[in-house]
């Protein structure tokens, strides 16, 4: 079983602490709202983070495609998928580009089962405790996109592995909890 999304990662290009205390006064400080983002896209199997496309823009269909026809198949199991226990599992939500004609007839070629998922459900989603791990452990401002791209590769390549094997063992308690809950947030916020 595959578990994709993409993610944006964004972060400033350059923060600032400023101390100001009830009786200082001080000049409005003019703030640089430009940030440096990388949109990414990513792929993980039992035991390993498998795939990651940087993408430039926003995901299209044929982006989608594209990365599909690169990159999926030649990351996994090469033997043929031919009878529906062989078949390859493979999840994705259900943005407009992963429902488009050619992508759903990708995986009908392939002998591919797309995964059947609730709208808004990321508590399931494996891959997302895999984006917030990424991010947590990259630095907090980035001069430039180069370096922010160069980190999150290197913060992928060094996802570890039992990280990703106990995200597939906490399956079955996380689809218990969204049970539990009836389909309700998982994580409570406090006011």
């Amino acid at each position: 079983m595959i578990f994709t999304d993409k993610s944006r990662v964004q972060f400033n290009t350059k923060k600032k602490k400023i101390w100001i205390s009830k009786d200082s006064t001080s000049e409005p400080v003019e703030q640089n709202r430009r940030q440096i983002f990388v949109l990414i896209w990513g792929a993980t199997k039992y035991g390993e983070v498998s795939m990651l496309e940087l993408v430039e823009g926003t995901m299209t269909a044929l982006k989608y495609l594209n990365i599909l026809k690169r990159r999926l198949l030649k990351n996994h199991d090469s033997s043929p998928l031919n009878t529906e226990s062989d078949s390859l599992i493979y999840h994705h939500d259900n943005l407009k580009p992963h429902k488009a004609n050619d992508v759903k007839r990708y995986f009908e070629e392939r002998n591919i089962y797309v995964l059947s998922w609730p709208l808004k459900s990321p508590d399931l989603n494996l891959i997302e405790s895999v984006w917030a791990r990424l991010k947590a452990s990259l630095k907090r401002s980035y001069q430039n996109q180069q370096d922010l791209e160069e980190d999150i590769i290197n913060a992928w390549n060094s996802m570890p592995c039992d990280f990703v094997v106990n995200l597939y063992a906490s399956k079955k308690d996380r689809i218990q909890a969204v049970i539990d809950k009836e389909g309700g947030q998982l994580i409570t916020r406090e006011k």
